[in-house]
C-alpha cells in the first residue's frame, strides 16, 4: 500500500443500521491512497463486528476501540494515529460522494491551504424514497479561491457554515496549533470548538462548490435530535475560550468573533431545548452576556439585525422574552404533528421541498424496500460499478436524479394551490387520527 494522502477518521457508536453504506462510500473513493481509521466506542449493536469485517478485507481499514464514549475523544484518538498529511472526518451514519477526497486533496495541494471544505446535502429516506436537499457551506463569492486569515477573517468566520466534516485539514496545521476536540462525554457539540479553532487559526482556507457530503437526517439517535443536553453548549464554549487564551497574539482579534458565535449558539440552543429547561438556560444566557453589553469584546457589527434584536430582547426584556417563548412552545405543542413537521421542513429546506416531503411521507404508498437498500441502490451500487471499471457513469446517474428532482419542483411550482390542498389534507388526516386514537 502506498503512503496515504488522507487519513479518514470515522468515529462510531451503535450505528449498525447505517454503517455499511457509509463504509462502502469511503472504501469506494477514487483517491485510493487513504487510510481509514474507524474508532468505535464499544458498540453493542453489531457495529464493531461489521467494522472488523471491513478491516479483514481492506488493508487500508484499521479498527481502534476507544475506552471512552466521547465523540471528541474518539476523533482525537484518530488524530493521534493518523499518518497522512491531511485529515478528514466522516460521521458513520452519513455517506460521501466517491470523488470527495480526491477533489478535496487536489484543491488542498494545488492551493497549498490549511483547510479545504466542500458543499453538502441533507438526505433522508422516506417510504423507500430518498429526499435530498443541497446546501451551501459558504457565500457564493468565497468559492474556488484562497481566503487568508488576516484579510478574510470576517468572511471565514461569519459567512461559512459551522460544519467540521465535508473537508480536510492539514495535519501539521492541527499539530502546530494544538487543535483537538473537546473530550466531553457523548456527542455534545464538540464540533463547535473544532470548527471555531480551525477557522480562526488557519492561515489559508478554500471552499469548493461541489456537493460531496451527504448528511443523514433520519437517524433518531443523532445528537442533533437531542433536547436534553442543556448545558453541554456552555461547557463547549468554555473549552473554546480556554484554547483561545493559549494564543495571546490573536486573542484580541478573535474574542469578538467568539462572543458572536457563543451568543448565536446559545440562541439556537434555547429554541431547541424542552420548555421545562428554558428558564434555567435563559438565566444563564443573561448572566454571561449582561456584563458584556458595554464591553469592547462584544462587537454588534458582527450580529445580523435579527440576532441583534434577539439579544436586546433577551438582555433587556428577559421576562417578556421568556413568556413569549413559552407561549410559542405551547402553540407548537397544540399544533397538529403533521403541520408542525411540514413547517419545520419548509423552514429548513424551502417550501417546495416540504411539499414533496409531505407527499412522499403521508400520501405515497409505502415501498416494501428498506431505506438502507434504497440508499445502497442510489449511491453505493453506482460507486461499486464505477470502481469495478464497468460501463456505468455515476455522473450520468446523478444528473438523472437531479433532473428528476428539478422536474418535480417545476411541477409543484406550476400548481401553487397544492399548498392549500396539502395543508387541508394534513389537517383532516390529523383530526381522523386523533379521533381513532392514532397518529400520522
Amino acid at each position: 500500500m502506498n503512503m496515504p494522502k488522507v487519513s479518514v477518521i470515522m468515529p462510531s457508536l451503535n450505528v449498525a443500521a447505517y454503517i455499511r453504506p457509509c463504509m462502502d462510500s469511503v472504501i469506494g473513493q477514487t483517491l485510493k491512497d487513504i487510510e481509514i481509521l474507524c474508532v468505535d466506542a464499544g458498540s453493542t449493536d453489531g457495529t464493531l463486528e461489521i467494522l472488523r469485517e471491513y478491516e479483514k478485507t481492506d488493508p487500508r481499514v484499521r479498527v481502534i476501540v476507544s475506552d471512552k464514549k466521547s465523540y471528541g475523544y474518539q476523533v482525537n484518538v484518530g488524530f493521534q494515529n493518523a499518518s497522512a498529511p491531511y485529515i478528514g472526518i466522516v460521521e458513520t451514519d452519513d455517506i460521501v460522494d466517491f470523488r470527495m477526497f480526491q477533489k478535496l486533496y487536489k484543491s488542498a495541494v494545488e492551493n497549498d491551504v490549511d483547510v479545504v471544505k466542500a458543499n453538502f446535502c441533507r438526505f433522508e429516506c422516506v417510504n423507500g424514497e430518498i429526499i435530498r436537499h443541497n446546501a451551501e457551506i459558504a457565500r457564493s463569492f468565497m468559492y474556488d479561491r484562497v481566503l487568508y486569515r488576516e484579510k478574510d477573517r470576517k468572511d471565514i468566520l461569519t459567512n461559512a457554515s459551522l460544519y467540521t466534516w465535508a473537508g480536510i485539514y492539514r495535519r501539521d496545521f492541527l499539530t502546530e496549533n494544538a487543535i483537538l476536540h473537546n473530550e466531553s462525554a457523548g456527542a455534545s457539540f464538540q464540533d463547535n470548538g473544532f470548527w471555531f479553532l480551525t477557522m480562526s487559526l488557519a492561515k489559508t482556507v478554500c471552499f469548493i462548490k461541489d456537493s460531496l457530503y451527504m448528511l443523514r437526517r433520519d437517524n433518531p439517535n443523532s445528537s442533533i435530535n437531542s433536547k436534553g443536553k442543556v448545558f453541554c453548549i456552555r461547557d463547549e464554549y468554555e473549552y473554546i475560550l480556554k484554547c483561545l487564551k493559549q494564543h495571546p497574539d490573536l486573542y484580541d482579534d478573535l474574542i469578538p468573533y467568539y462572543w458572536w458565535a457563543r451568543f448565536g449558539a446559545y440562541h439556537y440552543h434555547y429554541q431547541r431545548i424542552s420548555a421545562d429547561r428554558k428558564k434555567e438556560f435563559l438565566d444563564h444566557i443573561v448572566s454571561v452576556f449582561s456584563p458584556l453589553s458595554n464591553s469592547p469584546e462584544l462587537d454588534f457589527s458582527l450580529f445580523s439585525s435579527t440576532l441583534f434584536n434577539e439579544y436586546n430582547k433577551i438582555i433587556y426584556h428577559t421576562q417578556e422574552y421568556y413568556a413569549d417563548s413559552m407561549k410559542l412552545a405551547l402553540r407548537e405543542k397544540q399544533t397538529p404533528t403533521a403541520l408542525r413537521r411540514f413547517r419545520w421542513v419548509a423552514e429548513d429546506h424551502g417550501l417546495w421541498y416540504a411539499i414533496r416531503y409531505a407527499f412522499i411521507r403521508f400520501f405515497k404508498k409505502r415501498d416494501a424496500i428498506t431505506k438502507e437498500e434504497r440508499i445502497r441502490q442510489t449511491y453505493i451500487d453506482p460507486i461499486n460499478r464505477h470502481t469495478s471499471n464497468q460501463k456505468y457513469s455515476l455522473e450520468t446517474k446523478i444528473d438523472v436524479l437531479l433532473a428528476e428532482n428539478r422536474e418535480l419542483l417545476r411541477a409543484a411550482k406550476e400548481n401553487e394551490q397544492a399548498i392549500q390542498a396539502l395543508t387541508q389534507r394534513l389537517e383532516k388526516l390529523e383530526q381522523n387520527a386523533q379521533k381513532t386514537g392514532g397518529g400520522l
